[in-house]
């Protein structure tokens, strides 16, 4: 599925499909790979929650369902949880 251009970093969105509705919202943060020893950004799927219009991080690191290293796989995974 084609991510929409107005889908923003840290900006709640709300997919509805098959008669579901659901709300994310894509963060980005950095991860650290100890064995490699570099330091790369990802992008993390987080689920709703109640302060999900807040900017609230440590809120949102306990609702992330998945993660994917480009903003479009990060949508594309909202798409297959709905």
């Amino acid at each position: 599925m084609k991510m929409p251009d107005n889908i923003e970093l840290d900006k709640p969105f709300t997919i509805e499909r098959g008669g579901r509705k659901a709300t994310y919202k894509i963060i980005k943060r950095k991860e650290k790979d100890n064995y490699l020893d570099v330091e790369y950004d990802v992008y993390n799927l987080v689920s709703n929650h109640r302060f999900i219009d807040y900017n609230y991080p440590a809120r949102d690191e306990d609702h992330i369902i998945n993660g994917s290293t480009t903003m479009e796989g990060a949508y594309e995974k909202a798409c297959w949880h709905t």
